[in-house]
């Protein structure tokens, strides 16, 4: 998956329909979701990638800070 950059994206899972975020880990391109400890190598087997999470709040400040 080179064409999609690294960092945090939503995702539907297929049998239920339920929305989760995962990450693109720059370290080796996998994606991993936050508490689980191993990457998820067939993760688009699974869901469909809705797109990446947005940087900012409503409010307009950074969720990087």
């Amino acid at each position: 998956m080179p064409d999609i950059e690294y960092g945090y994206y939503w995702f539907r899972h297929h049998a239920d329909g339920t929305t989760f975020i995962a990450l693109r880990d720059e370290g080796d391109g996998e994606w991993y979701i936050p508490a689980i400890d191993h990457a998820l190598p067939h993760i688009m087997k699974y869901a469909t990638l809705l797109g990446p999470v947005a940087r900012q709040t409503a409010t307009g400040a950074s969720i990087d800070q």
